[in-house]
């Protein structure tokens, strides 16, 4: 059975990993901030789609990646479906862009937050196939 290692690189991958996901969350939140003091429609898209992209494409989806390519299968070549890595971008991104507009119209509804970031993990993980033969250890 192979090894499976997800320290690759040492603590260098979570550690980036964890310093996106703060840099995209402090981004976001400054974007979402400037929303509410934009004084057109076109500048509250602006900043929300800002917003958006920083959680969405920074906080969520680049962490989640930079994680992954700290994993390792031993005698195995993990390879990423390029298709599938942007549209799970893209599901992040437009998953957190509904959940601003829902807040920000006071229109909450967590059912339809949670199925976007659901969606988005749905997809980011079979964008990373690789040939396996999964096998419960013996007890």
């Amino acid at each position: 059975m192979a090894e499976i290692n997800h320290f690759e690189y040492g603590w260098i991958t979570p550690a980036l990993s964890y310093a996106l996901s703060v840099l995209g969350s402090v981004l976001g939140l400054v974007c979402a901030g400037r929303i509410r003091t934009a004084g057109t429609a076109g500048q509250r898209a602006w900043w929300g789609l800002l917003a958006a992209w920083a959680l969405g494409g920074t906080a969520i989806w680049a962490m989640h990646f930079m994680a992954m390519l700290g994993f390792a299968v031993d005698g195995t070549r993990i390879r990423y479906d390029v298709p599938l890595t942007v549209a799970s971008t893209a599901i992040a991104v437009v998953a957190v862009g509904i959940g601003l507009a829902i807040v920000g119209t006071g229109r909450l509804n967590p059912v339809r937050w949670s199925v976007g970031l659901r969606a988005r993990s749905t997809l980011g993980q079979p964008g990373t196939p690789f040939p396996s033969r999964r096998e419960m250890p013996p007890r």
